[in-house]
């Protein structure tokens, strides 16, 4: 599946079932596992864990498993409690772990949790990136709005977070692409300028 663009601030579904985060020991790994149309969760013993109950499910990345239920896709813990965090959502589905990072919801607010999940950033994000060289753009003020085939975002100003969530580049731009050889596309005030990691140009506005 083809990755829209970091401009929409979101992050495909990932296709293939996760495997054992960092700090998650392979006996204590719950794999996800269908049984009868149902989702459940077993050890590597083969053992169940967690009976069989959910629509759809994923292997657990750290110490939470993702679920789907009925009023949606939530994170779960090792004895099937629903958690407060969310996971947040692109295609109907979780996002998934990028640089070690995958977003999540909480208050409507999107923050970061990493691959033993725990919380790297919290939740304080109206729309924000996976990241891309340790840097996620972030949007201040703006919205979303559903296309075809992805979520797009209008309005607001574009800025890059880094993996502490602190503000390294502030929120001037009306769009921004991820980082890639440490360069990023921007606009500002209509005209498309590349910049480096500290928010320098490196190239005079070449269009509109």
């Amino acid at each position: 599946m083809k990755k829209p663009n970091l401009i929409a601030a979101l992050s495909i579904l990932s296709v293939s079932l996760t495997v054992c985060g960092k700090g998650d020991s392979p006996r204590q790994h719950l794999k996800a596992f269908e049984e009868n149309g149902k989702w459940g969760y077993k050890n590597v013993s083969g053992t169940i864990v967690i009976k069989p109950q959910y629509v759809a499910a994923y292997d657990f990345k750290g110490k939470l498993g993702s679920v789907l239920l009925s009023e949606g896709w939530r994170f779960i813990d090792r004895r099937g409690n629903v958690q407060e965090i969310r996971p947040f959502l692109y295609d109907n589905g979780p996002d998934y772990h990028q640089e070690g990072l995958a977003r999540f919801l909480l208050d409507e607010k999107i923050g970061f949790i990493d691959e033993s999940s725990r919380v790297a950033i919290p939740a304080r994000f109206d729309i924000v990136a996976p990241f891309s060289e340790g840097l996620a753009a972030f949007c201040e003020g703006g919205r979303k709005v559903e296309t075809e085939e992805h979520s797009a975002v209008e309005g607001g100003k574009w800025g890059y977070s880094d993996r502490r969530g602190r503000v390294v580049i502030p929120a001037r731009y009306e769009e921004a692409s991820q980082f890639l050889g440490g360069r990023a596309t921007v606009k500002l005030d209509g005209n498309r300028i590349v910049i480096d990691k500290a928010g320098r140009p490196v190239k005079r506005p070449s269009f509109r």
